[in-house]
């Protein structure tokens, strides 16, 4: 009897011992994400000459590469959860070095903050840096929807919108579909609900699933995944993807020169994926899209060949609608 009460002792301190020891891993997890989180807009600053300036209502996060020839102001739009390191390889292309290019953080991400709403969070930027040219906007993923949601104060908040590149974009009707069915909903939801748990504890910066899925040079490689592994980008991510689901954008009323590019590979097979590309071309009165072979939803951007494949259709694109 005696010896039964010793063991269950040590079993007692074993336990306690372990979760004593895992509550210091865990503690210690979160302060790194904490400390690593609070030095990104500092490090793009420095490495990546990124810009934030205060702005009506708040203060945004943007980096702007100037080109030789006079024209329209390329803006990105970036995805869901994705900082503007994902347009790298883009900004930086041979195709679009004489072109103006405007990334920016949408209120919520990296250092930017506001307010007030998307298209008077850009109009404030855009007047900010003094641009007065029409626009064409390149978007990424549900980056779309964040377009679409510009695109009726162009004209008279924002400048005229000349046309638009989809890369891998969101279907709003797709959107407006799978609302009717909660299953899909909430997959995706469970799963960002995951990755803000992931996030808040700091395991999500020890996955190499991200890590495999783009291929940026070194420290933009860093600073896109410390960034997209933050405990605030999944969580505005989940929020952001929320709102989308709940209000979904209108689609254009009017034709608008717009090209669609995507990946060869998404989150289904490769015939569903184009199947959802060609939905998503029709509804936005744009032709066929162009598909960047070997290309996935994420790579499309974070790898070099591709995202000058991307570069080079841009270009052409806006060269066609300048002329």
């Amino acid at each position: 009897m005696g010896t039964g009460s010793a063991g269950t002792t040590k079993i007692n301190s074993f336990e306690g011992g372990f979760l004593t020891a895992l509550g210091g891993l865990v503690t210690a997890s979160i302060l790194h994400v904490a400390v690593r989180a609070s030095l990104a807009p500092m490090f793009r600053q420095a490495r990546l000459g990124t810009k934030t300036e205060l702005v009506e209502g708040g203060r945004v996060e943007y980096l702007l590469t100037n080109g030789a020839q006079a024209g329209p102001l390329i803006v990105c739009e970036n995805g869901l959860g994705s900082p503007l390191e994902s347009w790298d390889w883009f900004t930086g292309s041979d195709h679009l070095k004489d072109h103006k290019i405007l990334a920016y953080n949408r209120a919520g991400y990296g250092a930017s903050r506001s307010n007030q709403s998307g298209p008077q969070f850009l109009a404030n930027l855009l007047a900010k840096i003094g641009n007065h040219d029409p626009l064409v906007f390149v978007t990424h993923s549900l980056g779309v929807f964040h377009y679409l949601r510009a695109l009726p104060y162009c004209g008279s908040l924002l400048p005229p919108v000349l046309g638009a590149v989809i890369v891998d974009g969101t279907d709003a009707t797709q959107f407006q579909d799978q609302n009717t069915s909660i299953e899909p909903f909430d997959k995706v939801r469970q799963a960002l609900t995951i990755q803000c748990f992931s996030a808040l504890i700091g395991t999500a910066l020890h996955s190499p699933a991200l890590a495999r899925e783009v291929s940026y040079r070194g420290v933009i490689q860093r600073s896109f995944i410390d960034y997209s592994v933050s405990p605030r980008t999944a969580f505005n991510a989940r929020a952001e993807f929320s709102h989308a689901m709940k209000f979904p954008p209108r689609l254009p009323s009017t034709t608008i020169p717009t090209k669609i590019i995507s990946a060869e590979h998404g989150a289904t097979n490769s015939a569903e994926h184009l199947a959802e590309q060609i939905a998503l071309s029709r509804s936005l009165h744009a032709n066929k899209p162009i598909s960047i072979r070997g290309a996935t939803h994420r790579s499309i951007l974070g790898d070099r060949v591709h995202a000058n494949a991307v570069a080079k259709e841009v270009s052409e694109f806006v060269v066609s609608i300048r002329n």
